[in-house]
């Protein structure tokens, strides 16, 4: 698997992928979309379309829902916002690994791994953080289109209490729900990987604002268990952190060539956010997409 491409994922590849999906069901939501003049059709691809629509399982109905939150929400959430590779970015994404690696599940998952690389509490900025953890999944599902389901792993290494005493609980909220509600993509676990002595704290965070679908999907694992290997062949992982795959600092270099090669991309994403004074008054509500859940 190669993330080097400045291109995206194939729909001639996409179509032939096992999920069912048909050009026809496509083109009958990109009809839906002409008729919502607040939604940004003329930048939304066929591709997203896909995207939204295997994550809500081929559902029409709950698909143009799910359209409907994922952009009203990257409209409205502030680290959805100014999405470049600046200088604050990249400062960010050498003080934190994300990175999709190239492996899957047994189950055929894709597994998008976490961690810090700068344990120094103050430079935990919790926005920019989360800021690049969503263009780096924005622009791995650009350039590799669907996936049977998502598993996402925290390693929670170098993770102190005076971090945790960072984390803006409404940028925390925000953050998981749209985890939860719009992302577009199945999500089939989150793994909280080399987990602290307070990791019940944490989870107490997680209950106030996710359901229970959710909670279901939350797993942790301390220092020393093996339990994560229950969930994902441990080998994939960096060095590091127990596996076969490339060194922290390996991993951190492509992440950050992967984002310089593909900046065009983000361009054309910043485009796609909601004109609110264009909305239909008797456009599906937020209360009524808010049902709609990518998770299993």
């Amino acid at each position: 698997m190669s993330l080097s491409p400045s291109t995206g994922f194939p729909l001639e590849e996409e179509y032939k992928k096992n999920t069912g999906i048909t050009p026809w069901e496509i083109a009958e939501l990109r009809s839906w979309l002409e008729t919502q003049p607040h939604l940004p059709s003329d930048v939304i691809t066929d591709m997203d379309l896909i995207l939204a629509h295997h994550s809500c399982k081929r559902n029409p109905e709950q698909t143009k829902q799910v359209l409907e939150l994922h952009y009203t929400l990257k409209t409205q959430y502030s680290f959805f916002q100014n999405r470049t590779l600046d200088d604050e970015m990249e400062l960010t994404l050498k003080r934190m690994l994300l990175k999709p690696l190239p492996s899957r599940t047994k189950d055929g998952y894709a597994v998008f791994y976490s961690r810090l690389l700068d344990f120094e509490p103050k430079h935990l900025i919790l926005q920019e953080a989360l800021k690049s953890v969503l263009m780096v999944l924005d622009l791995w599902q650009y350039l590799e289109g669907t996936w049977p389901g998502l598993v996402i792993i925290f390693d929670l290494e170098g993770f102190r209490l005076s971090h945790m005493f960072r984390l803006e609980l409404q940028t925390v909220q925000q953050f998981l729900h749209y985890l939860e509600h719009a992302m577009l993509v199945q999500l089939k676990g989150i793994h909280l990987m080399n987990a602290p002595f307070f990791a019940n704290r944490l989870l107490m965070i997680l209950k106030r604002f996710v359901g229970s679908e959710m909670m279901h999907l939350v797993n942790t694992h301390t220092a020393g268990s093996n339990t994560l290997a229950e969930y994902v062949d441990v080998e994939i992982l960096p060095k590091e952190a127990g596996g076969s795959f490339r060194s922290l600092e390996e991993c951190r270099d492509d992440t950050i060539a992967m984002m310089k090669k593909n900046k065009d991309f983000f361009l054309q994403e910043n485009k796609k956010r909601v004109t609110e004074s264009l909305r239909p008054k008797k456009s599906q509500n937020k209360k009524k997409a808010e049902k709609c859940h990518n998770i299993d």
